[in-house]
C-alpha cells in the first residue's frame, strides 16, 4: 500500500514541475559562489609560478635595492627558472581542460564555463609577461633595469597571495539558525521561489482533481534527477513497482537537516543520506526510468510537534527549529496557549501518476495499468522506534574470569614484565563450547 508520511496538514503547494521549482535560486547562488573560486583560482594560479621564480631568483619580498650578486648566480641557472615556470603552467593547463571537461559533462552553466576560460586567458597573459620579465633578467647582457622590472613584478605577486586562505587549514565554527519563517501563503511562496504571480501560475499547484496528464518532462532525466546505470538497476531490482521504489527510499536514505539541491539522486544514492530535495530527487529518478510520471511539489506544511523532535532526534521544539534553522530550513513555530503545538516547515516531496485502486497502487505495472491518481509521495519525512540495547552481559552466559582460569591452566604468565606463554587452547575451546 502507497502512503505518504504522516505530516497532519499541508498549508500550500507549488507544484506541476519536473525540475524544482526553486533551482533558479540555488543556481544563482552557486554562479556567486563559483565567481568568488574564480577570483580565488586566478589569485593562486600565478602563486607557486611566483614562488618558483622566487626560490631560483632570490627575489626580495619588495621592490626595493637589488642585490647584484644574487642575480649573478640566478643567471647561470635561468634555463632552469624558466623550465620549472613551463613545467608549472602545463601542469595548470592540464589541470584546467580536465576540470572544465567534467564541468561540461555534468551540465554546468555556460556561464561558469565562460568565466573559467575568462580567468584562463588573464592567466596567460600574466604568464606571458612572468616569462618574458625572467628571461630578460636571466639574460648575459641583462641590465639592472630589466633585474628591477621582475623584483617588482614578484614582489606585486606576492601582495596578491599573501592573503589568500590556506586551504588546509580553513577556520571552523558551528553554522548559525538562520531567521527565515515558513510561507504562509501563495503569495508569499511564489515570490520565494521566484515564481509568477498570476492565477494561471497559482492554479498550477497539483490537486488530487487536476487531470491525469503528464508531458514528456515528467519522464525526462535533469541534472538533479539523471538517470544513472546505478539508478536504472535499483529500479529494475526492485521490479519498477511504486510502492517497492518508495519504501527503500523511505528505509533506506537517512534524512539531512539542509535545504535545496545539494546532491542530487546519483550522490544520494551512493551515500545513502540526503534533505529533502535530493531524497526526492532519487525517489522521481527512479521512478521515472521506471517509466512513471513524476514531478516536484513544494510547499509549507505543519508537522505536529512530537513528530518533528521524533524526525530530528531532538528533546526540544527549540533544538529543533535551531537545527532546521541551521541547515537553512524555513521553519516557523505555531504557539497555543504559551505552548510550541507544531511547528511550519518548507518542505518538498514527489507526485507520481500511478494506478491507485485496487491495491492503493501496490499492483500498479507502469506501461499496463491505467493510471487514475497524482499520488503524492514523500520519502524523507519518517518516524523512528527506538528500542533498548541489548544486554550482553544477561544474553552471553560466559563469565570472563572462567574464561581466563581456563585459558591459563599449565600456562607461564609473567604478570610483571607482561606476557603470557603456553596458553592452555583445549581448555579455553571447552569453556567456550560448554
Amino acid at each position: 500500500m502507497l502512503h505518504t508520511a504522516s505530516i497532519s496538514h499541508t498549508l500550500l503547494t507549488q507544484g506541476g514541475t519536473n525540475r524544482p521549482p526553486f533551482m533558479g535560486m540555488g543556481a544563482r547562488f552557486l554562479r556567486a559562489v563559483t565567481m568568488l573560486l574564480i577570483a580565488a583560482l586566478l589569485n593562486t594560479s600565478l602563486a607557486p609560478l611566483v614562488h618558483a621564480a622566487q626560490r631560483k631568483l632570490h627575489a626580495p619580498p619588495k621592490a626595493a635595492a637589488i642585490h647584484e650578486d644574487n642575480f649573478r648566480s640566478a643567471a647561470l641557472d635561468n634555463s632552469a627558472s624558466v623550465r620549472a615556470l613551463q613545467s608549472e603552467a602545463d601542469a595548470l593547463r592540464a589541470h584546467w581542460r580536465e576540470l572544465r571537461a567534467k564541468w561540461q559533462a555534468a551540465g554546468v552553466d555556460d556561464t561558469i564555463i565562460r568565466s573559467q576560460l575568462e580567468m584562463e586567458r588573464a592567466f596567460e597573459r600574466r604568464y606571458e609577461q612572468h616569462l618574458a620579465l625572467l628571461q630578460a633578467a636571466g639574460a648575459p647582457d641583462a641590465t639592472a633595469a630589466d633585474r628591477q622590472a621582475l623584483a617588482s613584478f614578484l614582489a606585486a605577486e606576492q601582495e596578491n597571495t599573501a592573503s589568500l586562505t590556506d586551504l588546509n587549514n580553513l577556520p571552523w565554527q558551528s553554522l548559525r539558525a538562520q531567521t527565515n519563517p515558513a510561507a504562509e501563503n501563495q503569495e508569499t511562496l511564489a515570490k520565494k521561489l521566484r515564481l509568477e504571480t498570476d492565477d494561471t501560475q497559482k492554479s498550477a499547484a497539483i490537486s488530487p482533481k487536476n487531470k491525469l496528464s503528464h508531458t514528456a518532462a515528467d519522464l525526462a532525466p535533469t541534472p538533479e534527477a539523471p538517470h544513472t546505470d546505478a539508478i536504472k538497476q535499483l529500479a529494475a531490482d526492485l521490479g519498477h513497482n511504486p510502492h517497492r521504489i518508495w519504501q527503500w527510499v523511505r528505509n533506506n536514505i537517512g534524512w539531512l537537516p539542509t535545504h535545496g539541491s545539494v546532491q542530487g539522486a546519483q550522490d544520494t544514492l551512493d551515500k545513502k543520506a540526503g534533505n529533502a530535495l535530493d531524497t526526492t530527487s532519487l525517489l522521481i529518478a527512479l521512478l521515472r526510468v521506471s517509466g512513471i510520471p513524476a514531478r516536484y511539489v513544494y510547499g509549507s506544511v505543519d508537522i505536529p510537534v512530537e513528530k518533528i523532535l521524533n524526525w530530528t532526534g531532538t528533546q526540544t521544539p527549540e533544538a529543533a527549529q535551531q537545527i532546521m534553522g541551521q541547515g537553512g530550513i524555513p521553519n516557523t513555530a505555531l504557539v497555543k496557549g504559551g505552548q510550541i503545538f507544531a511547528i511550519r516547515i518548507e518542505h518538498v516531496w514527489a507526485e507520481a501518476l500511478i494506478q491507485y485502486h485496487p491495491g492503493r497502487g501496490a499492483r500498479h505495472i507502469p506501461g499496463k495499468s491505467q493510471p487514475d491518481t497524482w499520488l503524492p509521495l514523500d520519502a524523507s519525512f519518517k518516524q523512528y522506534i527506538e528500542e533498548s540495547g541489548m544486554e550482553l552481559a544477561d544474553k552471553v552466559p560466559v563469565k570472563p574470569e572462567e574464561i581466563i582460569n581456563a585459558a591459563t591452566q599449565g600456562a607461564t604468565v609473567n604478570e610483571q614484565e607482561g606476557w603470557v606463554q603456553h596458553l592452555n587452547t583445549a581448555a579455553l575451546q571447552n569453556q567456550l563450547d560448554a
